[in-house]
């Protein structure tokens, strides 16, 4: 999953969660647990996404009768398979071309929005810091209360709170301080924070800027409902927010008093606060959570649905990325891991792969997660694979003069002839590439993945991590791509021979 799909479905999950909202919190006034939802809510929308959980479901089995037949006579007409190839991949590449396009300037419009609001945050934490930092401070009952000028409007950061204290008598200044203390002693400035970062990533979301609202509205739900609980006159607390409310713009940023939604206040302060089903609704996330969870497994699953039912007649290639998750393989001098180097030349590989409309590439893995080798032979066989490329870098620390690309087959596996000759296909077309060595012949070894194979299987390994010259090659994307290249090419002589 790349970052598009990590912010599409973060913005998915945060829609869900605030439908669950309006559903069943929308009118609740246990305030607290209404942050408690929204704080999860947003939490758990940008960490459901890092599920690299795996439910692969084959929906083609679903397909009408005529929809199967359609895709059957287009792909397998030999009368047409000429036409298909040319003008196809033409069209194909004219797409590619225009999406590509159209995705880069849309890449550019999101990261330029995002740039200016994560600026607008800066600004207004700088600011806050600012006007700390050249105001007038006391510490009252563990706060330090920052004075105001005339005709400032009164808000809090963290444990700083900043009033217009000479203008203010002193039954107002200990209402105005006992709402603000809420905001401090609960740590809304927390939250505010929190939501400002998401909108700023996910922005092109509308709900996140619902969510923005009702979190911030919740905050002065609960820090009116801490005024009125410590004892202070709620009429006369209710005219005071009247009177302050048409004050100086707050600094968005921050938790204030006389913020806005004055009506929507105060008639929740005259409501009875409910304390039923308190228990049930703060599991609700649970279920909501669970099930998100398993979509965004299922939609992972779907990376490789088309891999359950390759087209008939294509030469299907499982490509394994070596290697991921908490196995990180071998690393560099300045720590770069090979589990990053071997999936970024598998997705190559199968994009490359995308072209050439004869062969069928498909990953073991899509994402840096742990694969089993069993999982990965498994893999192949589940496809009917008619070969296993196992992408690895090498190293070795006690000579870092070793160098060179080098490729592996088994002696003992049931496929030793037909992986000996890819091999050899695959060293030649290599061996074309400057900037590295490549070996004249390949070697034995008995690898897990080559001798339990299914079918003619190969052990790559591009380079030595250990090595200054093959790191600097491998870390070239051209390169990456020019040995892409070459593999394919191998892999095509190999499936017409």
């Amino acid at each position: 999953m790349g970052v598009s799909g990590y912010l599409l479905i973060s913005a998915i999950c945060l829609s869900v969660f605030y439908f669950v909202y309006l559903l069943a919190f929308k009118k609740e006034t246990n305030f607290k647990l209404i942050r408690f939802y929204l704080l999860t809510s947003i939490v758990l929308s940008l960490i459901l996404p890092m599920n690299f959980f795996q439910i692969p479901i084959d929906f083609s089995k679903y397909r009408t009768g005529v929809e199967t037949s359609s895709i059957t006579e287009t792909t397998n007409d030999p009368g047409n398979k000429s036409s298909i190839k040319i003008d196809e991949l033409i069209s194909d590449e004219n797409i590619v071309t225009q999406g590509a396009n159209w995705s880069d300037t849309i890449s550019k419009m999101y990261f330029f929005i995002s740039v200016i609001l994560l600026l607008r945050i800066a600004w207004n934490i700088g600011s806050v810091i600012f006007r700390y930092s050249k105001s007038a401070k006391t510490k009252y009952h563990g706060y330090s209360i920052v004075h105001l000028k005339q005709g400032k409007s009164t808000y809090s950061f963290f444990n700083w709170i900043f009033i217009d204290v000479k203008n203010q008598t002193d039954e107002d200044f200990n209402q105005i301080f006992s709402h603000e203390k809420v905001h401090a002693s609960q740590y809304h400035s927390f939250d505010i924070i929190l939501i400002e970062l998401l909108s700023a990533i996910i922005w092109f979301n509308p709900f996140v800027w619902m969510v923005r609202k009702e979190l911030k509205l919740v905050h002065e739900y609960l820090a009116d409902e801490g005024v009125v609980t410590a004892g202070i006159d709620k009429l006369r607390y209710e005219t005071l927010l009247i009177n302050q409310v048409a004050e100086g713009k707050l600094i968005v940023f921050t938790s204030n008093f006389n913020s806005t939604n004055l009506k929507k206040r105060i008639i929740m302060l005259n409501t009875s606060k409910s304390e039923h089903q308190k228990g049930f609704k703060r599991w609700i996330i649970v279920p909501v959570g669970i099930a998100l969870f398993m979509g965004i497994a299922v939609v992972n699953g779907q990376n490789n649905s088309d891999d359950i039912n390759p087209i008939k007649d294509q030469f299907v290639v499982v490509v394994d990325a070596g290697h991921g998750g908490k196995d990180p393989g071998a690393k560099s001098a300045e720590n770069e891991l090979e589990k990053d180097f071997n999936l970024s030349i598998s997705k190559k590989l199968k994009e490359k792969g995308k072209i050439n409309r004869t062969i069928k590439i498909i990953s073991t893995r899509e994402v840096d997660n742990f694969i089993t080798l069993s999982d990965r032979v498994k893999k192949a066989k589940d496809v009917k694979a008619d070969l296993f490329i196992s992408i690895h870098l090498d190293s070795k620390e006690e000579d870092v003069q070793h160098s060179g690309i080098n490729c592996y087959t088994s002696r003992v596996s049931g496929y030793c002839t037909k992986s000996d000759e890819f091999s050899k296909e695959l060293l030649n077309e290599l061996k074309q590439i400057d900037g590295v060595k490549t070996a004249d012949a390949p070697q034995q070894a008995d690898f897990y993945v080559l001798k339990n194979s299914s079918c003619p299987a190969v052990l790559l390994t591009l380079g030595y991590l250990t090595n200054e010259n093959d790191l600097s090659f491998i870390n070239n994307q051209k390169n990456q791509e020019l040995i892409c290249e070459k593999i394919i090419n191998a892999v095509e002589r190999v499936r017409i021979n």
